[in-house]
């Protein structure tokens, strides 16, 4: 009987960014997704692997600030290519939250930076770039701009990391 388990889930496997792209939603819109978050990460100068984060996220490329212990708490950012919902995500903490300017933070990303704070106990801040509908799964420019706004508060992230040891 062979393995039929996807790269994105076989936790015995580290799986390549290659494997991982491949394995995106089946939709037009998805490698571009993709390759923005990549390069835009990349772009920071942030070191990459691809990392276990559980049976929930399974295997996802996260990028941490360069000279900082690899700590999932110095993670500026990661990518969830789930084949059914591509996801961006970062840590997110009240001393994160409080050093980001609030007329800055759209309501979609306030909303996912929310749910980090008390009463709520999701250390992670993260927005889907797919919603389904009808079956189908759906891209709208609507979530290019969460995309480039949640790109945004990666580039935030870091700068609050690297600030805090500096």
């Amino acid at each position: 009987m062979s393995d039929q388990r996807k790269p994105w889930e076989d936790r015995f496997r580290v799986p390549s960014m290659s494997e991982l792209r491949a394995d995106l939603p089946n939709a037009p819109e998805a490698p571009k997704y993709w390759d923005r978050m990549v390069e835009f990460l990349d772009g920071l100068g942030c070191q990459s692997e691809v990392r276990w984060f559980g049976p929930t996220w399974r295997w996802c490329p996260a990028w941490m600030a360069t000279g900082l212990p690899s700590h999932t708490e110095n993670i500026v950012g990661l990518i969830v290519p789930s084949p059914t919902d591509l996801q961006i995500a970062l840590p997110s903490d009240q001393a994160f939250v409080e050093s980001l300017p609030v007329k800055l933070v759209r309501a979609k990303i306030r909303e996912s930076v929310s749910l980090t704070l008390p009463p709520y106990e999701t250390r992670w801040a993260w927005t889907s770039l797919v919603y389904h509908l009808d079956g189908k799964t759906t891209w709208t420019i609507e979530r290019n701009q969460v995309m480039e706004d949640f790109l945004e508060l990666t580039r935030r992230r870091l700068k609050f990391l690297t600030e805090q040891t500096a």
